[in-house]
């Protein structure tokens, strides 16, 4: 059986979303260790992508399969005995016991039974991430953790006149980390809205998928261009070049946020 389940997490104290080699502090081991220890059987999860340490979710998406047969012990040994198709009663019995052993920082927000061929990053078909920056006067230290500091002059006007220039399709080469020979660095930027609230900037970014870092070095050169460290023109020679050390700097992982995915 395939579960789909949308995932919140506070990403601030663990090492990312991927399972690790040199830690098990990690959001998917987490999830692996908990959903193999209450099905009795070793469980792996897929993510719709990864998120690096410090960023944070609202709207994560996976899938995870589990035997008929585990599944049938389960709901029996939970006086929810299996009677043909699983029931949403027994769904949300499923996503209830899985809160009940994940960290406070981790909540399951959805369970339903998916389709077998349901693979949460393979069918992706677009995101939707936020980025907020704190420029006010007086840091919120409330939202420390979820938002980026930022203590000098930054200007949203040439902002706005940038961002034209990232949307569509490109080759993002240049607002990348990395990325394996093999794999294509062309993505598509949909849109990106900025909203302004009493000193923090809210920046929503959507596309049909982002590289490695990608976002991150997207605000980082934007946040430049708004310090007057770069021309409002720079985003096509950057994209043109294809060479990381063209763009600007990779900012801060607390300010981001991966809110939705569509399928």
């Amino acid at each position: 059986m395939n579960f789909k389940i949308t995932v919140a997490y506070d990403g601030t104290r663990y090492n990312g979303w991927q399972r690790q080699s040199n830690t098990s502090n990690t959001i998917a081991e987490k999830f692996e260790t908990l959903l193999s220890k209450l099905f009795g059987e070793a469980v792996e999860i897929n993510s719709s992508g990864r998120t690096d340490a410090g960023v944070h979710a609202r709207g994560q998406v996976c899938n995870f399969k589990v035997s008929d047969n585990t599944i049938a012990a389960f709901c029996e040994n939970e006086q929810m005995p299996l009677n043909g198709s699983i029931t949403d009663e027994q769904l949300r019995h499923i996503q209830m016991q899985i809160n009940h052993y994940l960290p406070c920082d981790i909540a399951v927000t959805g369970l339903t039974k998916a389709d077998e061929r349901f693979h949460a990053r393979l069918l992706a078909k677009a995101k939707h991430y936020s980025y907020t920056i704190d420029r006010g006067e007086v840091p919120d230290i409330f939202l420390r953790k979820y938002t980026t500091r930022i203590t000098e002059q930054i200007n949203l006007s040439p902002i706005r006149k940038a961002i034209p220039s990232l949307i569509g399709e490109h080759d993002f080469a240049s607002f990348c980390t990395k990325s394996g020979k093999k794999k294509s660095t062309i993505r598509r930027i949909d849109k990106i809205d900025i909203t302004e609230t009493k000193g923090l900037v809210r920046f929503d970014i959507y596309g049909n998928g982002f590289l490695y870092n990608m976002i991150r070095i997207i605000m980082g050169t934007l946040i430049e261009i708004g310090a007057g460290k770069r021309s409002v023109n720079d985003i096509p020679r950057i994209l043109a070049a294809k060479k990381r050390a063209e763009a600007g700097f990779l900012a801060p992982p607390q300010g981001l946020c991966l809110e939705q995915v569509e399928y």
